[in-house]
């Protein structure tokens, strides 16, 4: 048996007296144990078709909050820089970014900055 496996099975078994021992409910009853079930989609919540943005609004309402809105290219640009390569963009490449009118920019940006962290990793 390897080493990794003399660590995994008595955790397993600990984890389940444990559990079953200090808690009031049957081992049946946790929730790891049950059958998966796919929750309905909310509906009327959201106007976009994907459901986990339903899903995401559903929650809003009912914690009475409200999204924050769309960002703006420099805020966009420094969250896909962070995202995918972890350090911000340099100012040429902001100012290049902000000063670039065309409507394809951002794909092309996260492309490129993918690309770049892939190549380094």
């Amino acid at each position: 048996m390897s080493l990794r496996m003399r660590w995994i099975v008595p955790s397993l078994v600990l984890l389940f007296t444990v559990a079953a021992v200090s808690a009031p409910k049957k081992i049946a009853d946790l929730w790891v144990l049950k059958p998966v079930v796919r929750p309905a989609v909310p509906v009327g919540v959201t106007n976009s078709k994907n459901p986990i943005d339903a899903f995401m609004a559903a929650e809003y309402k009912a914690k009475g909050l409200k999204p924050a809105g769309a960002a703006d290219k420099r805020t966009l640009l420094r969250r896909v820089y962070m995202d995918l390569i972890g350090i911000p963009p340099t100012p040429s490449e902001q100012e290049a970014f902000l000063a670039d009118q065309s409507a394809d920019k951002p794909p092309q940006t996260m492309n490129r900055t993918a690309d770049w962290s892939s190549s380094t990793a």
